[in-house]
């Protein structure tokens, strides 16, 4: 596909040309492809396609390896709520209720 291996990581594989960037993230069987354009993710997916078996997502929110990530025109956040959840399921009794809470620390004076 005219990428070339990230030196640091070799799962991380990028092509640059002119002001196109590609990026392709792999771990085992999953792998995450970023574009700076959609003709290029459309051209890389027929490659792909042409060559292998393989499922897709595209849109704002994705799953990846247990993330959730969810992306907008002005920021990318990545989630794992769902699977500290799925975890924690069978630990933590159906009738329990948590109090929600908007950071992790208490940030009051008697702290």
């Amino acid at each position: 596909m005219g990428m070339k291996k990230n030196v640091t990581d070799n799962a991380v594989w990028v092509s640059k040309r002119e002001n196109d960037i590609e990026i392709l993230l792999s771990k085992t069987d999953d792998f995450m492809l970023l574009v700076s354009q959609k003709q290029l993710h459309l051209d890389i997916k027929l490659r792909i396609k042409r060559s292998y078996d393989i499922a897709m997502q595209e849109g704002p929110i994705l799953q990846y390896l247990k993330l959730q990530i969810i992306s907008s025109d002005t920021d990318i956040s990545i989630d794992q709520t769902k699977h500290i959840l799925k975890m924690l399921e069978p630990h933590i009794p159906k009738d329990s209720s948590f109090a929600a809470t908007d950071i992790p620390f208490c940030t009051d004076q008697a702290y």
